[in-house]
């Protein structure tokens, strides 16, 4: 049987072009199997059609388990009971409440406990048939970072606060004090001694260094004394005389950070990584490094030679200080990278920010 030239000619083009579409499809596949978020397509009834394994792990659930049920499953009251009225009513009217924008919602696992999530909703076309697939972020873990950050900015705001009443206050009624006497003194006729005013003067020393030290606490970096690399070497400076190690701060010249709460970020995450080192790693000793890049902008490390990446029961990668550090990196578009030195001994973490505008 002999084929037609211009069917030859078509038949020898789409041979090539079957196993490009199977290889799209199994990248596409591995894609969305492998994917940190959870993807979900329902039909027009809201019938779930496929779930991810990230998904479906959200939820409690196997992929399997969840094929074929209606998606009012994975929602609290009352918006399981509301959700097949949204759906229908804007296949009606085309009025949409999540279709084609994002929201955030509650969401049901299987025990019945509820989390928040990220839920971005598309409309789909295919073989005649509507429906749509839902891109899912679970939050819980970002508003647990978040009220972390928050109890820690309340936690030291208290220390602040229970210095200034024990220390600082104390301090300012013993000049008040002090004072007073001279002038009931002075009143007299008697002529202060030297050795009080040398103690009024040591109060007054020990006040103004108290004072600095409350307001490094409250903003360690001041834009206008040094920036961020004199911050960092504060840092090493305290780090050093608290836990009697060697801790030391080396920043290329140059530097520049856009703002206030990028520098303030970059400051909490090396204050964080020296706080491991030494809690966790048991270093003793710790390099901060602030440089310049030509090709990333700048780069934060802080290295130390301790004990190694993980080799402790509850390893610093794995705490809630880690997490913190992840979550600061994030809200200023930093790569933050956590990992063991060359030589197998001590950590280094990094957080990289592109150049700034």
């Amino acid at each position: 049987m002999e084929l037609d030239p211009a069917e030859a000619h078509n038949s020898s083009e789409a041979a090539p072009q079957e196993p490009n579409l199977r290889d799209a499809v199994m990248r596409l596949r591995s894609v969305v199997e492998t994917a940190a978020d959870g993807i979900i397509t329902i039909n027009h009834r809201g019938i779930i059609d496929s779930i991810n394994p990230a998904g479906a792990r959200m939820f409690g659930y196997r992929p399997e388990e969840l094929i074929g049920r209606n998606v009012s499953v994975l929602m609290p009251q009352p918006h399981a009971r509301e959700h097949d009225d949204y759906l229908e009513k804007y296949l009606l009217t085309g009025e949409a409440h999540i279709i084609g924008t994002g929201r955030e919602l509650q969401a049901l696992r299987r025990d019945g406990t509820t989390f928040p999530m990220r839920l971005a909703v598309s409309e789909m076309v295919l073989s005649g048939h509507r429906c749509f697939t839902g891109i899912i972020a679970d939050l819980g873990e970002r508003r647990r970072l978040e009220r972390q950050v928050l109890e820690s900015a309340a936690s030291e705001q208290r220390r602040i606060g229970q210095d200034l009443h024990d220390g600082l206050s104390q301090q300012l009624s013993a000049i008040d004090f002090a004072v007073e006497l001279m002038r009931r003194k002075a009143l007299k006729g008697i002529a202060p001694e030297p050795e009080q005013f040398h103690k009024l003067k040591d109060l007054i020393q020990s006040s103004i260094l108290q004072v600095r030290q409350i307001a490094h606490g409250l903003q360690p970096v001041h834009f206008r004394v040094g920036g961020l690399p004199e911050a960092l070497r504060e840092l090493a400076r305290t780090t050093a005389e608290r836990f009697h190690i060697a801790c030391r701060a080396r920043c290329s010249p140059g530097v520049k950070i856009g703002d206030e709460a990028t520098a303030d970020h970059l400051y909490r995450i090396a204050q964080e990584a020296t706080g491991n080192a030494i809690k966790h790693g048991k270093a003793r000793a710790v390099r901060i490094q602030l440089a310049a890049r030509d090709d990333t902008g700048l780069e934060l490390a802080v290295l130390d030679n301790g004990i190694g990446f993980g080799a402790t029961p509850s390893p610093p990668r794995s705490g809630m200080g880690l997490r913190i550090m992840k979550y600061r990196a994030g809200a200023i578009g930093a790569d933050f990278r956590i990992g063991p030195l060359r030589n197998g001994r001590g950590t280094i973490v990094r957080c990289a920010l592109g150049r700034q505008r």
